[in-house]
C-alpha cells in the first residue's frame, strides 16, 4: 500500500531598524512574501536548509534557478536578544499552515545602507530562498539602515499541507491484486510540544527518540475534518498501536505476523521532522505536525498476514 503526501512552502519577511541607543523604530516594512529557489528545495532533504539571514542590494526580479543575492551586503546568525523562535498553526481561514519563526538580528555597523533585497540560507551565497523588500502597496523598494542603527528582520517559514485523495490495490507478494482502496490524507496540525517550531533541519517523517526509527500509528476509527483535526488526538486506535517505521522521505513499515495490531487497518498517522516541525515523535501520537491517512474499506490483519505501508512526501513552492 503507497501514501503520498505533499507540501507547498514559502515565507513572509517583516524588517524593523531601531536605534541603537534607545530601541526606537525608526523604519519598519509591512510583511511581503518570497521565492524559494530551486536549490533551496533540493537542499531541504540533504540537512540544515537555513541557519542565516542575508541583505544585499540588488533589485532584479526574483527567479527560482538563483541561487545568492544580486548584490551582498551582509549576513547574520544572531538571533535578537530576547526573541525566542516561535512556531504555531493557522487554521481559522483556509489555506490552512502551519509556521516556525525567527527573529534575526544585524547589530550596528554590520547592514549600513539602502537594503533592497533579503534571503534565507545556508552560506552567504546558496540561499533557500530570496525576495526583493516590498511596501504596502507590494512594490519594490529599499528600507535604509543608517551608522547608528541596528536591523531586525523577523522570518517566518509556512508551511501548507495539501489535502489529496487516491487509490491503491491491495496485492499479494507475487503481485495480484487482492482488493482496491481509497484514500483521504489529511494534514494534521499541533500545537502542542512538539509540533510547529523553527526546525529547518533535513526532513523527514518523525522519529524516535534515537532518531533511528519514525513512528506512525494505525487506528481503526475515522480521522478528523480540517479544521477540528489538527486536536492532538487523530482516531480511535481500538487496541491498534504506533509502530517503528524506516526513515526518510521514502519511508515504510512491514508488520509481520508475529506483531499485534489484529484488526480492520482503517487510519493511519505519521508525524514529520524538520519541515517546521518541532520534535520526534517519542511513541506518542500527535504531538508533531504531520499527516492522517483514512482508507475505504478498511483493510483487514490476521495473525497468518503480513502488511507492508509506505509513505512518500515531497514539497514545491507555494504559489500566494
Amino acid at each position: 500500500m503507497k501514501f503520498n503526501a505533499n507540501v507547498s512552502i514559502g515565507a513572509v519577511f517583516k524588517m524593523v531598524v531601531r536605534k541603537a541607543d534607545t530601541d526606537e523604530i525608526v523604519r519598519e516594512t509591512p510583511e511581503f512574501h518570497n521565492l524559494v529557489l530551486t536549490t533551496g528545495l533540493a537542499r531541504m532533504s540533504t540537512g540544515t536548509w537555513i541557519d542565516r539571514c542575508c541583505v544585499g542590494t540588488g533589485n532584479s526580479t526574483p527567479v527560482a534557478l538563483q541561487v545568492a543575492l544580486d548584490s551582498f551586503l551582509a549576513s547574520t546568525t544572531t538571533t535578537a536578544s530576547g526573541v525566542v523562535d516561535s512556531g504555531g498553526i493557522q487554521v481559522a481561514t483556509a489555506p490552512y499552515y502551519w509556521f516556525g519563526r525567527r527573529t534575526w538580528r544585524f547589530d550596528v555597523g554590520t547592514a549600513t545602507g539602502n537594503i533592497s533585497e533579503i534571503g534565507l540560507g545556508w552560506g552567504n551565497t546558496t540561499l533557500w530562498n530570496r525576495a526583493l523588500v516590498k511596501d504596502a502597496e507590494g512594490n519594490p523598494t529599499t528600507i535604509t539602515v543608517l551608522a547608528d542603527e541596528y536591523l531586525d528582520v523577523i522570518s517566518e517559514v509556512r508551511i501548507y499541507p495539501q489535502e489529496s485523495t487516491g487509490t491503491f490495490n491491495l496485492v499479494d507478494k507475487t503481485g495480484n491484486i487482492i482488493s482496491t482502496h481509497n484514500f483521504v490524507a489529511l494534514p494534521r496540525f499541533s500545537s502542542a510540544t512538539g509540533g510547529a517550531a523553527w526546525k529547518p533541519v533535513k526532513v523527514q517523517y518523525a522519529t524516535n527518540g534515537s532518531m533511528s526509527n519514525s513512528v506512525f500509528g494505525i487506528g481503526i476509527g475515522e480521522i478528523p475534518t480540517i479544521p477540528t483535526g489538527y486536536v492532538t488526538t487523530q482516531f480511535n486506535t481500538g487496541g491498534l498501536t504506533h509502530l517503528g517505521m524506516s526513515s526518510g522521505l521514502k519511508a515504510s513499515k512491514t508488520i509481520p505476523s508475529s506483531e499485534a495490531n489484529i484488526g480492520n487497518h482503517k487510519s493511519f498517522t505519521s508525524g514529520l521532522y524538520g519541515l517546521m516541525c518541532g520534535s520526534d515523535f517519542n511513541g506518542s501520537l500527535g504531538v508533531s505536525c504531520g499527516y492522517n491517512w483514512e482508507v475505504s474499506p478498511a483493510i483487514p490483519k490476521n495473525a497468518e498476514t503480513i502488511l507492508t505501508y509506505s509513505f512518500t512526501l515531497t514539497w514545491g513552492n507555494y504559489a500566494s
